[in-house]
């Protein structure tokens, strides 16, 4: 197989796949908040441990 990679430019968004361990922050902080709005966390277990332990705490 050939290829040919002819050189241009690149242009768009990218958007990062989300971190476990910043999202578990980003939960822990906005429990400690008022009016926080946590948005774009994937679910795993880990998380959804993470948001029982803090709806348990209140």
């Amino acid at each position: 197989m050939r290829v040919s990679i002819a050189p241009s430019k690149a242009s768009g968004i990218v958007t990062a796949p989300p971190s476990k361990s910043v999202a578990h922050r980003a939960l822990i902080c906005g429990a400690c908040s008022d009016g926080v709005l946590v948005t774009g966390v994937a679910y795993s277990v880990d998380i959804d441990a993470t948001l029982s332990c803090l709806a348990a705490m209140g």
